[in-house]
């Protein structure tokens, strides 16, 4: 395994510290040796997505996001473009998925695919 992508729905805590505190002391082995990307899900939507956020820091300032709920990064010859839609099931209605949206469309124009070919989504 060279890449581990996880879309969402992380150890099922529902906010409860010590389901992540185990999850987590569980997982090292693999977060020790294995690239981990996670984008949140549902089920860290508890307490506004702190513990989340606590545990895992993803590049979004890095792929020029304003938000750490989107982001992208290169892997190899892949781009992979992480995204959610769990704070913005009103999408008719909410502004903040006009700014992803766009975010996403940006980001993908930056795509040199001459060195990565290959795109990948992955959202929850």
């Amino acid at each position: 395994i060279d890449i581990i992508l996880h879309a969402g729905d992380i150890a099922y805590t529902n906010g409860y510290q010590g389901v992540w505190d185990d999850w987590m002391r569980k997982m090292t082995p693999i977060f020790s040796s294995i690239p981990y990307m996670a984008v949140e899900g549902n089920h860290e939507a508890k307490h506004f997505f702190e513990p989340y956020k606590h545990r895992f820091r993803m590049p979004y300032e890095e792929s020029d996001s304003r938000n750490p709920k989107y982001f992208s990064f290169d892997y190899g010859n892949v781009h992979f473009i992480a995204f959610t839609f769990e704070d913005l099931l009103d999408l008719d209605n909410n502004p903040a998925f006009g700014i992803q949206y766009a975010w996403i469309q940006q980001d993908l124009q930056k795509v040199n695919r001459q060195l990565t070919p290959w795109v990948v989504a992955y959202a929850h």
